[in-house]
This record gives C-alpha cells, sequence and structure tokens, in this order.
C-alpha cells in the first residue's frame, strides 16, 4: 500500500526557533517499507496492532529517543512526547522546551536524519536481515545512502486539546493504518460521483446517498430560541434516520454533527480542499468513517492545496449552497 503523504510548504510566519510542540512526520525514501511490518496478533482491536519493527527501524527509534541527548550538547531543551516507526514513516511529538538561540527546529532534523543515515549504512554493510527481506529498489537508499526523503512535514501546536489528539495520532498509527488496509473502500477517494448533475470526489460510505436528508444550516439571523429549535429538529431528523447534510462551519453545526455522530447517526459533510491520492478521513472522524457513520464530499472543481489557508466566505456560501441542493436531490 503506497501510503506517501504529501509534503506540506513550511510555514513562512512561525519562528522555527521558537518555543513550541511539533508533530514530526517524515517518509522514508521512494516509500520502501524498510523499518517494520505490520502485525495484529490475538485480534486487530487497537492495542493489539503494532509494528514490528526490523533492526533498522530500531535503530531509528533510538535516534529519536536521542534527540533530547544530543540537543542537551548544543545547550538545546527538548523533549520527545510520543513516537511511533512506522514501515515507511515515522511520526513523533517534539517539544522545544526553551527558545534556540542560534538553531531550528531544521536543524533539529537533519541531525535525525544524519544518525539514521549512520544506522542505514550500517545495515547495509551488514546480514540482510538487519534491514528485512524485502527488495531494495530504491536509489537514494542504495547508492546516496539517504534513509529518508528530503523533506519532512510539521504540524505546529496551536489549539487547546490539540496536544492529546496529536499524542493519540502518533500512538494509534499502526491501528488506523491496519484499519485502512483492511476497509479501503471507506478511506480512499472515489472520483467523479454524480450528485444532482454535479461532480464530486468522495471519502467515506457513499451508501449513505441512499438516505433522506436533512440540511444543517443554522443561519446567523436565528434568534437564540430558533436556534436552539432548529438544532434539536436536526437531531431529531438524525434520530429518525437522515442523513444529515453540511459544510458543518460554524460551532453550531458542528455541535449537532458531533451529538449525531456520538449517538451513531450519519453525516454527509462537504469539505472545501480537494482530496489528494493519500488523502483519508482523519482526525476525529476517523472512527466514525470505519462504523460506516461518514461520507466527505469535495466539489469536483475545487483542487487539493496542501496547507489549505482558513476557508473564505465564498467558499462557504457555494458549499452551503451545494448542501442544499444535494438534500432537495434526495427528496
Amino acid at each position: 500500500m503506497n501510503d506517501k503523504p504529501t509534503h506540506r510548504r513550511h510555514n513562512r510566519w512561525h519562528n522555527y526557533s521558537e518555543r513550541c510542540i511539533y508533530h514530526i512526520t517524515i517518509v522514508v525514501s521512494d516509500c520502501v517499507p524498510i523499518l517494520g511490518r505490520l502485525e495484529a496478533p490475538g485480534d486487530e482491536r487497537s492495542e493489539n496492532v503494532r509494528m514490528q519493527l526490523t533492526p533498522l527501524g530500531k535503530d531509528v527509534a533510538d535516534c529519536i529517543r536521542a534527540i533530547p541527548f544530543y540537543g542537551s550538547k548544543r545547550g538545546l531543551d527538548l523533549q520527545i512526547l510520543a513516537q511511533q516507526v512506522m514501515d515507511t514513516h515515522l511520526h513523533f511529538v517534539l517539544y522545544v522546551r526553551q527558545p534556540m538561540e542560534k538553531e531550528t527546529l531544521g536543524d533539529i532534523i537533519r541531525g535525525l536524519k544524519t544518525g539514521c543515515n549512520k544506522a542505514l549504512r550500517k545495515a547495509l554493510e551488514s546480514p540482510s536481515d538487519r534491514i528485512g527481506a524485502l527488495h531494495l529498489t530504491s536509489q537514494r537508499i542504495l547508492e546516496q545512502h539517504a534513509l529518508f526523503e528530503e523533506d519532512y512535514d510539521e504540524t505546529i501546536l496551536r489549539k487547546r486539546g490539540q496536544l492529546r489528539r496529536m499524542i493519540d495520532y502518533v500512538h494509534l498509527n499502526p491501528y488506523r493504518k491496519w484499519v485502512k488496509i483492511h476497509n479501503k473502500g471507506w478511506f480512499i477517494p472515489l472520483r467523479g460521483i454524480e450528485i444532482a448533475g454535479r461532480l464530486y470526489d468522495a471519502i467515506g460510505n457513499v451508501m449513505l446517498l441512499g438516505l433522506r436528508r436533512k440540511e444543517v444550516h443554522v443561519r446567523s439571523a436565528f434568534s437564540q430560541e430558533e436556534r436552539r429549535a432548529y438544532m434539536n429538529d436536526c437531531v431529531k431528523k438524525a434520530r429518525a434516520n437522515y442523513a444529515l447534510v453540511s459544510p458543518f462551519i460554524s460551532q453550531y453545526e458542528k455541535a449537532v454533527k458531533d451529538v449525531c455522530l456520538k449517538e451513531g447517526h450519519s453525516v454527509i459533510q462537504l469539505v472545501d480542499n480537494g482530496f489528494s491520492d493519500f488523502t483519508t478521513c482523519q482526525g476525529e472522524l476517523f472512527e466514525y468513517c470505519m462504523r460506516g457513520q461518514v461520507l466527505l464530499l469535495v466539489p469536483n472543481e475545487l483542487p487539493h492545496i496542501d496547507r489549505k489557508p482558513t476557508i473564505s466566505r465564498r467558499e462557504c456560501v457555494m458549499l452551503n449552497e451545494r448542501a442544499e441542493e444535494i438534500v432537495r436531490n434526495g427528496d
């Protein structure tokens, strides 16, 4: 399975020397599955799915754990809050506890890659079981001794509650990959689905399009009493086996979505960023997608943009209009 993510452009407005927490993702050169093998002994509950690391994968894990030690030698105060080495990539949550005077996040990542490349050269010079029984076809690995792709991806901690989600994502990554492999139909983009005469790309349970539909659009003109009554009506419709359709932009619309998903109901969400070949149902929607409760739709004319900025007013209006259109078509 090729699960290579797109590398995102780093934030030009962020100071990468300041005190901060990052979720880092680094991908193996050419996405070669050289670091481990996914296993699920017993059953497929999240606590039982794990990566069985190759010796090289174990060396990489040791290099991540050593980041605070080598950082302290250069006067840096660093902490690893979570880490996970996968077969084709790695994740870790890095806490830069104090501002760095002469270095940046990029320097730390370069240092990690240097240590991992040393482990790679050792593995290539050793018996083949250090890198697993596989056919290496990557020129970067074999000839340049470069274990990882040149770039890396970072997510900057900005919101309350985000740290817990970062750590959970890292720890549950083997389980999430196992689920994606065994439920491919609900976790890969489907292209060119026609609804009401328009084309959409989709991720999730397309069978939800067979349900009756209810639009969720809490309008700014609603009074507090009208808003409460409208939200209650949306929840009642979901309980009557309607699929709720909306971009779920406002806090009130999100609240309706959260209640209905937790109760086991169905949601069709329109999104403002096109799907790349590697886009999947991410974040808090992952478990609901696995249960078949979620369908994500993006209008075919919206391209995929790395690090897309905040949704624009024009996009909000367009997505709400499309949601209304999709509901009318379902009647």
